[in-house]
């Protein structure tokens, strides 16, 4: 893919290097249809490789960040609704940090 390869030239032009954890988090960013949370990321990349930790995740993203290979934007999340004690619901609005 394109995408992929601009990413990894990216790291390079930074003094990345490519590890193996980090290979599969980019690939993983790189076939995304959508902008997943660190959580989410680390579900799908732990169904290639169930070595990596959310920690690994993180500092991935913060590194890629700091080098400014990646942006991070905050999102609000869906709408949950909660069931109050009286029967009745209203929402409750949950945020990520992305």
């Amino acid at each position: 893919m394109h995408f992929k390869n601009d990413i990894a030239n990216l790291c390079r032009k930074h003094g990345l290097r490519l590890t193996g954890p980090r290979r599969v988090i980019l690939d993983v960013l790189s076939e995304a249809d959508d902008h997943p949370d660190a959580v989410e990321l680390h579900r799908r990349v732990t169904a290639i490789d169930p070595g990596i930790s959310i920690a690994t995740i993180y500092r991935t993203l913060n590194l890629l960040q700091e080098k400014g290979v990646l942006e991070k934007h905050l999102q609000r999340r869906t709408r949950a609704i909660r069931e109050c004690g009286t029967g009745a619901s209203r929402p409750s609005d949950q945020c990520g940090d992305g």
